[in-house]
């Protein structure tokens, strides 16, 4: 699933390229923000995947 996450950003990347594109528009720093929020969110999560992983393969390997 984790390698699925990239994926989940494309629209917001489109959708700022198709704005553009199509309507001239350009999206307002408060909608930017909006997005790095977002993106920012799911790199920790990710992080924390990492983190909870390596930390359940010690305990596993300490254990036996």
């Amino acid at each position: 699933m984790a390698s699925l996450a990239p994926l989940e950003y494309t629209p917001l990347l489109w959708g700022l390229v198709l704005g553009f594109v199509i309507f001239a528009e350009v999206p307002a720093w408060t909608t930017l923000a909006g997005a790095a929020v977002v993106i920012a969110a799911g790199i920790y999560n990710l992080h924390r995947e990492r983190v909870r992983r390596a930390e359940e393969r010690a305990r596993h390997g300490a254990a036996s």
